[in-house]
Order: C-alpha cells, then sequence, then structure tokens
C-alpha cells in the first residue's frame, strides 16, 4: 500500500481509551494500566499516525489549560479524527465513543483480540495481540484503516447514520419503532426471568468448566517464567560468589533478554485469554449471585456450582504469592540490563493484569462462600 506522508497534514486525531495513572504507585492497577496504555500509544497509534502526517492527542497530553472533561468533549465533537481504544469495554471509553457516533465525521476502533464488548463486535475493529508481531500487524492495519477513510473510501456506522439523517421519515419511523415498543405484550417480566434462571445457571457452570483449562494454562506459563527467572537469580549468585563482576552479571542479564521475549509474551497471551473469561463468566455469575441473593430457595440446585466457584478462585489465589515475588524480580530486571527493559514491562504488564483477573475471581469466592453458608 503506497503511503502519503502528508495526507494528514492539518487534521486533528484525538486517541481515546483506558488511560490509568502515571502518578499511582507501581504495582497498582492505575500504574499498570497506565503503563500498558503508554506501551500502545509508543507502539502503535504514535508510529501509525506519523506516517501520515498525524499529530495524535490523548486526554493526559492536553497540554492547554482549562477543565479536562470539557476538552474531551469537544474533540469528540470537533476533531477530523476519533481513534477509540476499546479494549476490556472501559465504560468512559465507551460513553465517548456513543458521543462521537452522534458526529459524521471519522471514527476508527481498535482493540485487543478476546477483549472487546459483544456490543459492538458488529463494527469494524482492528484487533491485535499485545505481541511485538501482534502490534506491527495492528500498525499496518490502522494506516490502511486511515488511508482509506481520510481518502473517503469509508463508510459509517449505522448509529451515526440515523443520527445525522435529516426528513420527516427518520421522525415517522423513530415515532413508529417507539409505538410498536409500547404495544408489546404485557408478559410479566418477573416471571421469564424465573422461568430462564435454571439456562442461566447452566450457561455458568459451562463457563466455569471451560474456565480450568485457561486458568491451567495461565498458571503453567507464570510457573515456565518463574522457574526461569530463579534459574537466573542462582546463576547471578553463583556469578558473584565467583567474582564475575558487572560483566559475568550482564552476560547472565544478555542471554535471559534472548531467552525471556517468547515466554512473557506467552504469557500475556495466556493472561489476556484468562481475563476475557473472567470477563464473561463475571456477567453471569452477578446475575446468578444476585437471582440467589433475592431467591435463597432456588440455592438447592446451585451449591454445586458455588462450590466450583470457591475452588476456581482458591486455586487462582493460590498463585498470588509467586507472582508477587516475579512481580518484584521484574522490576529489578529492568535495572540490570537494557535489553531486559521491554521482556520486563511485557511481564509487568501481564502480572498486573493477572492480579486484577484474580481480585474478580475473589470477589466471586467471597459471594460464592457467603451463600454457601445459607441454611
Amino acid at each position: 500500500m503506497a503511503e502519503d506522508a502528508k495526507l494528514g497534514a492539518g487534521l486533528t486525531c484525538f486517541v481515546i481509551g483506558p488511560i490509568g495513572s502515571k502518578l499511582a504507585p507501581f504495582g497498582t492497577p492505575g500504574r499498570t494500566q497506565w503503563e500498558s496504555s503508554q506501551h500502545l500509544w509508543e507502539n502503535l497509534f504514535e508510529p501509525a499516525c506519523d506516517r501520515l502526517g498525524l499529530t495524535p492527542l490523548r486526554a493526559d497530553k492536553i497540554a492547554e489549560q482549562g477543565e479536562i472533561t470539557e476538552q474531551i468533549f469537544v474533540l469528540l465533537r470537533d476533531a477530523d479524527i476519533v481513534i477509540a481504544d476499546l479494549s476490556g469495554g472501559n465504560p468512559n471509553v465507551m460513553y465517548e465513543l456513543g458521543l462521537r457516533h452522534t458526529r459524521d465525521k471519522i471514527t476508527l476502533q481498535v482493540g485487543e483480540y478476546e477483549r472487546l464488548p459483544f456490543d459492538i463486535n458488529t463494527i469494524r475493529t482492528i484487533q491485535f495481540r499485545r505481541t511485538e508481531a501482534g502490534l506491527v500487524d495492528a500498525r499496518e492495519a490502522l494506516v490502511e484503516a486511515l488511508t482509506i477513510a481520510i481518502e473517503g473510501r469509508g463508510s459509517q456506522v449505522a448509529a451515526t447514520r440515523l443520527w445525522n439523517e435529516v426528513g420527516a421519515s427518520s421522525a415517522e419511523a423513530l415515532a413508529d419503532a417507539v409505538s410498536r415498543s409500547a404495544q408489546q405484550d404485557d408478559t410479566d417480566p418477573q416471571e421469564d426471568d424465573a422461568a430462564g434462571f435454571i439456562d442461566v445457571l447452566a450457561e455458568g457452570e459451562e463457563s466455569i468448566q471451560q474456565f480450568g483449562p485457561v486458568l491451567e494454562s495461565a498458571t503453567a506459563a507464570i510457573n515456565e517464567i518463574g522457574g526461569m527467572l530463579r534459574e537466573v537469580a542462582g546463576r547471578i549468585q553463583e556469578s558473584d560468589a565467583n567474582r564475575g563482576g558487572f560483566a559475568g552479571r550482564l552476560k547472565i542479564a544478555n542471554e535471559l533478554a534472548n531467552n525471556l521475549g517468547g515466554p512473557a509474551g506467552e504469557l500475556e497471551d495466556a493472561i489476556a485469554s484468562l481475563a476475557a473469561h473472567v470477563e464473561k463468566t463475571d456477567l453471569a455469575l452477578t446475575y446468578i449471585f444476585d437471582q440467589l441473593a433475592q431467591d435463597p430457595s432456588e440455592l438447592g440446585q446451585s451449591r454445586e456450582v458455588m462450590q466450583s466457584i470457591i475452588d476456581l478462585a482458591t486455586a487462582a489465589e493460590g498463585s498470588m504469592e509467586g507472582t508477587a515475588a516475579m512481580t518484584q524480580f521484574a522490576r529489578q530486571l529492568k535495572g540490570m540490563a537494557r535489553g531486559l527493559i521491554g521482556p520486563a514491562n511485557t511481564l509487568l504488564r501481564a502480572l498486573g493484569r493477572y492480579s486484577q483477573t484474580v481480585d474478580v475471581m475473589s470477589g466471586w469466592k467471597a459471594r460464592a462462600e457467603a451463600l454457601s453458608a445459607t441454611p
């Protein structure tokens, strides 16, 4: 694909997505999210835009004084291009995307594979895996999508077309739709919910059964890297004992840098898959917990599911002590050698996300245990 480095000159490009907090303590969810968003900024959004002469802007990079919320709304309204990172379905980002879809302007969607909200999957979205090769592919896809859109060869999403239609026919169609909705049958919704509870329970049970292998894959990757790091720590101690000095440490660090990149990427993919399963399962379990809290009479047929949830969360919690030590070691790696910065950052992102995921599972466990204790 031929590129025009001046194609985007003079156009405003606003990037929305989960950002986190640069000032949050290391290892906290806010700081981990900021590191993740910064990684995407430096390896996806900024280089893709630069190739077309665009200068992207993000909320935390707005230099001018003023109320940041108002500045965001102005950019959502007026920017020539908006790129939305929908990974994880962040509520603020989804709200901002909805506002943007009311504008007859270029809006592109990107998102990490298996972390997209189900209700926007029908809209063309550039999906990527957070690996070096995955981000290279995503950059190429984003450059192509931007080129097509700027040249006017793209098409609007349905929401944008409908919001920008003018004329009595669209108003009449809306009125007709509202009228039909109001004339729906008056079936008792509680009756429908009660009738479908066993279906939802079965779906939750199926999700939990599928969950096990995904959790095993993530923990196996954690254990593999943990073993690799323990071996390296032992070699460093041995080198120091033999007075290998900094040269000896650097040699070991460079070997680790060459060997760690692949497993670290695999770990990140495994944890991304686990997080996607958690998000999907969380919807079903939250519904189940809420229903059981309102109507404990269903507990009898649910106790086996509750125990499965408790066992699953307990297994995940059991791995946290090892991941805490690994997180601390990964931070130390960043200061050992230049070549270890990338793999160490990948590890820290993956482990931070794993910690957040286990926190969600611990929440399930607490609710399941409370319900199981109900007479």
